[in-house]
């Protein structure tokens, strides 16, 4: 068996050694294995949502793409479909990829209330019995008393 290298995926003179699809021997293996592989090598991500200032109560994140998204058509195919496009309304489409079984959402709460506000009330139902990881910015709240 090769060793496992660390790689990048955007240098096309790096090659994995037993990850490749075009290694003889993975290539070998069933299509739904092969699947399998690539859905298993999938890892948690903190996915931040952000307010678009171009598109005006738009959002976007800035969390780096899964990198099976990003290897081959074969990795992408079959990942894909667990990393829905999300987060927007009838007026902005629907731009952050995220997997609610392993992401988490992230908020900041220094955001602006009423931008928050817009937010998740843009959240659709499903999207809101889907959501398991909710991480919340902590912000110092200093109340003066007169």
């Amino acid at each position: 068996m090769y060793p496992l290298r660390a790689h990048n995926v955007r240098d096309p003179s790096c090659r994995l050694a037993c990850w490749s699809p075009t290694h003889h021997l993975v290539t070998t293996l069933p299509l739904e294995i092969r699947y399998a592989i690539w859905r298993l090598s999938l890892s948690p991500r903190i996915v931040e949502i952000l307010p678009s200032a171009k598109h005006r109560s738009g959002f976007y994140s800035v969390a780096e793409r899964p990198i099976a998204l990003q290897i081959c058509r074969e990795s992408r195919k079959a990942v894909e479909p667990l990393y829905l496009c999300l987060f927007g309304s009838f007026l902005h489409p629907e731009r952050v990829r995220f997997n609610f079984d392993l992401n988490t959402l992230f908020v900041d709460v220094h955001q602006q209330e009423e931008v928050l506000n817009h937010f998740f009330g843009i959240l659709q139902q499903s999207e809101l019995t889907r959501l398991r990881y909710l991480a919340i910015g902590s912000a110092v709240v200093v109340q003066t008393f007169e």
